[in-house]
């Protein structure tokens, strides 16, 4: 019941148990509705999804990933339209999804926005919300006619609280409220609650940069009906730090504060990036998917140095990188793959790559779950000793953020027993296990270096 009256304010916590398969044995019609969302390609899943929380109750984020609850909406459209209710679209079907959703958008002049004064993109549904203001926090916010809904962009400068302290701010008792929902990561957090007359929810993102980033979302409980289905909407289209950035107030006319952007930013159209492990003194591992159409590799840190690929295992998803005088601390290899896992992987900051821990929890058969970034293709996998028990063979780059968060995804990785024979079948030595100076993953971080594909 609590995750119906908040809907949105479930999506980050509860994506991944939401999104589940049903208890076993599994419904056969959900498993021929699953294969055939899955061949889809990954934009259309999503749109599925975004249309779903317009067209009918589906209050699950739109992340591509098939589960019960996208299994269950797509029953309930079928089912509200006279059809055949097998969670399966046809294009028809789909069309009809698709027009009923636009339908809904219309109503209450949907539109994602691209916020001058805070730099987020967020989803706002104008009709409901027309009176835009900045605030003197440096956001913007849209506000009902009367007074009883209030979506804010919220940015906060370098010198003020850091993510721990804004959080802490939020969950801190208050008289008359009640928290509802509260979730806390290094990179974001999330809380809700209600007063005794209203609901609401803030999100606040930590970027690569330092950068704290957020909105917040509150209204009138008599109009709870409306808004817990639009909040869905507003978390799944909010990106705190989009690619592309947004055009800056001052460039913008005063009354503009916020202005349409396109539905995906583009990607860069020669190069992308993916993530290299040291294992030997000028040798870096990495996916050799990653590198299959690369035409030149740099390895990106305190200065740019070329490499070239020597060694791939298609089989076991394994490339082997020369880079010369890199300055790179050899990782050692480990065998226990199971406790606490971490990823290091390298991100994009704006244009400037950096690195990011991801926890990580092993899965069935080669595969670990977690919410890698694009450039997290050859991400080292990390035990709780600091040693190296996996490479990501997959390439997370076509995801993107779902709510403002990466979604909980699966990805192939290679395991100890495939690194150590790629390594022995190119004579590259073991390095052996030693003491680890401080923190035993931070450590790591000297073992790991991004690396850009040019195309």
């Amino acid at each position: 019941m609590r995750c119906l009256l908040i809907a949105a304010f479930c999506l980050v916590a509860n994506a991944a148990q939401a999104q589940t398969v049903p208890a076993q044995p599994p419904d056969p019609r959900f498993v021929a509705a699953q294969k055939i969302f899955e061949a889809l390609p990954d934009a259309e899943r999503r749109a599925i999804q975004l249309d779903l929380t317009f067209a009918t109750t589906f209050s699950g984020a739109a992340s591509g990933t098939f589960g019960a609850l996208t299994f269950a909406a797509l029953q309930r459209f079928e089912r509200e339209n006279g059809l055949e209710a097998d969670a399966i679209l046809t294009p028809p079907e789909r069309k009809q999804l698709a027009a009923k959703a636009d339908e809904a958008r219309k109503a209450v002049k949907f539109d994602v926005l691209g916020d001058a004064r805070s730099g987020v993109r967020i989803g706002v549904p104008l009709a409901l919300l027309p009176r835009a203001n900045p605030t003197p926090q440096g956001g913007s916010r849209w506000q009902s006619a009367d007074g009883k809904a209030t979506l804010d962009t919220l940015t906060y400068g370098a010198t003020t609280e850091s993510l721990q302290q804004l959080y802490d701010r939020a969950i801190a008792p208050a008289p008359g409220r009640t928290i509802t929902y509260k979730l806390s990561r290094p990179e974001l957090f999330v809380v809700t609650g209600e007063t005794p007359n209203g609901k609401f929810y803030r999100r606040v993102a930590l970027g690569a940069d330092g950068a704290l980033r957020g909105f917040a979302l509150g209204y009138d409980k008599a109009i709870a009906p409306q808004y817990d289905r639009l909040a869905v909407a507003v978390a799944n289209t909010f990106e705190p730090f989009p690619a592309t950035a947004v055009a800056s107030a001052s460039a913008a006319p005063r009354a503009a504060v916020a202005a349409p952007l396109p539905a995906a930013p583009p990607a860069p159209p020669t190069e992308r990036l993916l993530t290299g492990v040291a294992v030997a003194p000028d040798q870096l591992l990495t996916s050799a998917s990653a590198v299959r159409a690369c035409r030149g590799l740099v390895a990106v840190g305190t200065r740019r140095l070329p490499g070239r690929i020597t060694a791939t295992d298609a089989a076991a998803g394994l490339a082997l990188v020369t880079i010369e005088n890199l300055a790179a601390t050899p990782a050692s290899a480990g065998t226990a793959v199971a406790g606490a896992l971490t990823g290091l992987s390298a991100i994009w900051s704006g244009r400037t790559p950096a690195l990011m821990f991801t926890e990580l929890e092993a899965g069935e058969g080669a595969r670990v779950s977690g919410a890698l970034q694009v450039g997290g293709a050859g991400a080292g996998v990390f035990n709780a000793e600091g040693t190296l028990v996996g490479v990501v063979t997959d390439d997370p780059a076509a995801r993107r953020m779902v709510a403002g968060v990466v979604p909980l995804a699966h990805y192939a990785y290679a395991g100890p027993q495939a690194i150590s024979a790629f390594l022995a079948a190119h004579k590259i030595p073991a390095v052996p296990t030693a003491p680890l100076a401080g923190p035993a993953i931070a450590a790591r971080r000297a073992s790991v270096v991004p690396l850009v594909c040019g195309g």
